[in-house]
This record gives C-alpha cells, sequence and structure tokens, in this order.
C-alpha cells in the first residue's frame, strides 16, 4: 500500500475512532452512519490518492471488530469487569480533548494530540489525564512512537498545570494499548534531541547528518524537503552507492540547488522581518498588544452557540472586554475599532493564565468593546486548565492574530514540489532554467478579437494585447502607475472570455481583484470569487 493512500485510511479510521469514544457507542450502525459523513468530508484527499470509495468502506469497516473488541474492554462504560488485571490494563473515564493542538512555551514543542484522556489503571494507578495516541497500520517504529508519547506528557503537564507522567501508545490494526511511562532519563534524552534540532535549524547549512540506512526514509512525511535541503547544503551524501537518497534527488543539478538557495534566503529574510510580532506573543502580555493594536486583550465570554461551516462544526462567540480591564488605554484609543486585527483574519485565543492557543479560529466582527469569533473548540469550559492555580482567580482571555498562519510554508512546499514533482518539468524549465517563453504566430480569431477589445486603447497597449493572445507559456506585462496595465488586464480577460475559456485572476491584494472584478463583471457569466469576507468588495455578496 503506498504511503499517501495508507494516510487516507489512517486519516479515515482515526476519525470514525475518535468519534465513537467520545459519543460512547461502538454500534455496527452508529460506526457505519459516521463514516459515511468521514468520507463525504475526506472526498476530496481520497481523490487525489485515486482510492474507490467501495474500497475505503471495506477496509474501514474490516477494523470494527477490533475497535469494538477493544473498547469492551477498555472504555469504562462498556466494561463488563473494570477491574484492572495488569499495568497495561486501562480503564478510559473521560475523554477530555480530540486533535487538541498544544503551544509548550516551557519546553519549545507544539503538537496535535490525537485524544487527551482520564484513565484509571496504567503503570501508575489511579485516574489520571493523560495523552492517548493512536497508530494504524504496522508496529515498525515502536521507539519513535513511545518517544512521541512521551513528548506529549510534557506538552500536557505544561498545558494542563500538573503532572503527566504517562501516556497511552494504542495500536488499533493490534488491538493494543502500551503504558508508556514518561521516565526522567527519557524524558532528558527526547529534550537534548529537540535542542539539537532547533539549533541545527538555525544554521544556513543543515548539520544533522543523514541516517546510515536512508531507506528508513520512506515512510517520513518530510523526506522530499529533507532530501533536497540536504543536497542544496552539502551536496552528495557518502557513501556514493545508489541510496534512495541519491535516486530521489539525481534530477536537482546546480541551477536546482542555487535557486533553492536564493529563494530559501530570500523566505527567511521576509520571516525574520515578522519575527517581533511572533516575539511579542511571548514576550509582551495582552494589554500591551493591545496598546499597539496586535490583539483584544481582557476579554469575558458573552455568550456562545455551535454551528456548522463546510460541514465541520464551529463554536461561535461574542466576547466583550472585562469590566476591570485597564485596556481603555491611556491615551484614550481604547477601541476594538482601532485594532491591525481585521475581520475574517485567522486569530488564537489565548487565556490570562499563560496557557497559548486554547483554540484556533477566524476573527466575524467588531465593535469598539466586544468581538465576535468563530473557532475550532470551547475554550471557556476547561476548569481542567490551570488546576494548580487559585480556585477563585478570575481568567480572562486575549484573542490575537495567528501570526504563525502565514504562507511560508506552502511557499517552500511549492518550491519542493517545482524542483522534484517529475509532472512540474515544464514549468521548472520556464522558471528554474529560465527559459525564454514562447510565442505563436497568430490563432485562428484571435486577431478579429484583439482588435475587438482593443477599441480605445494606445499603441503599448494593444501591443500587450496580442503579446499576451500569443502567448504559449506566459507574457510579462510591465509599465510605470498609472500607465493603463489595470485596463490593458481588463481587455485581455474580455479576450480570454470571447474565447470560452476560464481565468484564474491572482494578485497581491484583496482590493487589486475587486478592481479588475468591478470592470468585467458584466462581460463575465460567472464568477467565484475567494478571499477572506472582510477582505473582499461588498459587491459580491
Amino acid at each position: 500500500m503506498e504511503s499517501n493512500v495508507a494516510t487516507a485510511y489512517g486519516t479515515i479510521v482515526h476519525e470514525l475512532f475518535q468519534t465513537c469514544m467520545l459519543e460512547r457507542d461502538f454500534s455496527t450502525e452508529f460506526m457505519d452512519q459516521q463514516l459515511k459523513g468521514i468520507i463525504s468530508r475526506n472526498i476530496e484527499m481520497l481523490f487525489f490518492v485515486m482510492e474507490p470509495l467501495d474500497r475505503v468502506r471495506k477496509h474501514v469497516r474490516e477494523r470494527y471488530p477490533l475497535i469494538q473488541n477493544w473498547a469492551s474492554k477498555h472504555v469504562a462504560a462498556l466494561q463488563k469487569n473494570p477491574g484492572r488485571k495488569s499495568n497495561n490494563d486501562i480503564s478510559i473515564v473521560e475523554i477530555l480533548e480530540t486533535e487538541e493542538r498544544i503551544w509548550s512555551p516551557m519546553y519549545g514543542l507544539k503538537g496535535s494530540l490525537d485524544m487527551t484522556i482520564r484513565a484509571a489503571g496504567g503503570s501508575q494507578g489511579g485516574v489520571r489525564t493523560m495523552p492517548f495516541e493512536i497508530k494504524t497500520g504496522r508496529k515498525t517504529a515502536i521507539a519513535n512512537h513511545r518517544a512521541q508519547t512521551i513528548l506529549y506528557t510534557l506538552m500536557l503537564s505544561d498545558r494542563y498545570d500538573m503532572p503527566v507522567i504517562q501516556g497511552i501508545l494504542y495500536y488499533l490494526d493490534f488491538s493494543e494499548a502500551i503504558s508508556v511511562p514518561a521516565t526522567q532519563l527519557e524524558i532528558g534524552a527526547l529534550i537534548r534531541g529537540r535542542n539539537f534540532v532547533a539549533h541545527s535549524g538555525q544554521k544556513a547549512t543543515v548539520s544533522a547528518p543523514l541516517v546510515s540506512n536512508t531507506g528508513r526514509c520512506n515512510s517520513c512525511f518530510s523526506v522530499k524537503p529533507c532530501f533536497l535541503y540536504y543536497k542544496a547544503a552539502n551536496g552528495p551524501a557518502e557513501p556514493l552507492e545508489k541510496t534512495e537518497y541519491e535516486k530521489m534527488t539525481e534530477n536537482v543539478g546546480e541551477e536546482e540547488k542555487k535557486f533553492l538557495l536564493h529563494w530559501d534566503e530570500l523566505l527567511t529574510m521576509e520571516e525574520k522581518s515578522m519575527g517581533k510580532f511572533l516575539n511579542e506573543m511571548w514576550l509582551m502580555s495582552g494589554v500591551e498588544r493591545q496598546r499597539v493594536g496586535r490583539c483584544f486583550a481582557s476579554l469575558r465570554v458573552e455568550s456562545k452557540s455551535s454551528a456548522v461551516l463546510d460541514g465541520s462544526s464551529r463554536i461561535e462567540y461574542t466576547l466583550c472586554r472585562a469590566a476591570d480591564v485597564e485596556a481603555a488605554v491611556e491615551d484614550g484609543s481604547g477601541s476594538f475599532l482601532d485594532s491591525q486585527i481585521n475581520v475574517g483574519d485567522q486569530i488564537l485565543v489565548s487565556d490570562s493564565l499563560g496557557h497559548l492557543a486554547l483554540a484556533s479560529g477566524i476573527l466575524n466582527a467588531v465593535g469598539p468593546d466586544w468581538i465576535a469569533i468563530s473557532v475550532d473548540r470551547e475554550f471557556d469550559t476547561r476548569s481542567r486548565y490551570g488546576a494548580a492555580k487559585t480556585a477563585t482567580e478570575k481568567i480572562t482571555y486575549r484573542v490575537e492574530k495567528d501570526e504563525f498562519s502565514n504562507i511560508m510554508a506552502m511557499i517552500r512546499n511549492n518550491i519542493i514540489q517545482l524542483l522534484m514533482d517529475p509532472g512540474c518539468v515544464a514549468k521548472k524549465r520556464l522558471i528554474v532554467n529560465l527559459d525564454a517563453p514562447r510565442f505563436v504566430g497568430q490563432r485562428p480569431g484571435s486577431q478579429a478579437t484583439a482588435l475587438r477589445v482593443s477599441r480605445g486603447l494606445n499603441v503599448d497597449q494593444k501591443r500587450a494585447v496580442k503579446h499576451v493572445l500569443a502567448a504559449e507559456d506566459y507574457a510579462l506585462i510591465m509599465g510605470m502607475p498609472g500607465t493603463g496595465k489595470t485596463t490593458t488586464i481588463v481587455r485581455v480577460i474580455e479576450a480570454i472570455l470571447a474565447q470560452k475559456k476560464s481565468i484564474l485572476l491572482a494578485s497581491y491584494t484583496h482590493t487589486a481583484v475587486d478592481n479588475i472584478l468591478l470592470k468585467i463583471k458584466s462581460s463575465a457569466s460567472s464568477i467565484l470569487r475567494l478571499g477572506p469576507v472582510g477582505k473582499v468588495s461588498f459587491v459580491w455578496y
């Protein structure tokens, strides 16, 4: 089974198991009902891996008995004999959270946990909070899975302000759950490894050596960027046999290496320019960030409700400024309307106890002293957060722009695909090797179309329209501000529409896209406008 297909199956089985655990229902009827919805939500992923839906249903349904048998023994509400028999006999009492994303400033770690549970039994006995990690497929990397589970115990202890001394590693296809104690010796080794990786990542070259047997990299989700960056920074691997590394990078020559390092350096410089905003999240209080317009501080929950958006459950909150807040800023500009955060921006919610990113979502509306947000999970019913704090401490919340939610990772991934994907050879020829674009003499009907749409244009604009219509690969139009580039683009779009072709229009700003759409609105039979509600012209609603 190819790794991408295995990943798709794993995603579906994960979600089904988590849903059954939350609802305490493992009946075949319930699982069939949930599976139908899960497949529907993941239909795009299954389409890209070209996996027939009947085969997906069969694969997942074959695992029903394994899941049902395990649940009957280890879910407290379903157990017939709840007595503990061994260290690995756990009894799950409560599901606190699924897919819980945790930022841990103490350990410098971020991660997403399959489930956070309260369970009895395990290596330490008693009812304890612990991570529950689900693995599908073969048990070929138990040591890595144990290390991952131990790291999750550290992150949970930081988030929940309580000792978390063990986790559960569940191999679904083997119906086996393993209790993983977090020993000081293993924790120390993992933290040293984390520090080494963090230190290596700050250097211009990749200092970490390749593993001796690169065949082990086949199941790694980062194998492409890892191999590509290693070759760009370090050259060939030793020994020079036909390893997986060399097979995957054999078409990466000097031009590709220079291209990668050049653009990676530019992206890194841009990221550093954004670094001050990231540092503020760790080093400034909410009120301090609000004074410079980058945070809504000291908020209390006014109301909340559940909603479904694009098939996903969302929680909608209205948050108001707390009465005792000092955030009515000293200079008198304390209105939330003065913030640099705009409707439609990605946001994070944190609390006054220092727990970061309790939820993430979108800013829906802003008033003088209130905001409305839509987030992925509840954050105000978590009495378990800050359990070690005084019970009388009044908790408030802060909402800030998700500075980590930027397109840099997407841009880097696009560069990697361009350099390594066999389907991108033609694009690589034009973008990396800088081959000259090709132009045809004249297409059928293009001359008449160009003449029709060029009425009223000056000589340079008419030449630009003809130039674009003759392009086989791409065409560039350059001009100083005010020379009529927008008008020329509008006429080019009208010419392409006349040829019954579809068009993707993109720009650096939403305003630029809207300005062109307003001018071609009468010419286009249908327009699909994508973008945040707060940044798109109201004309399209």
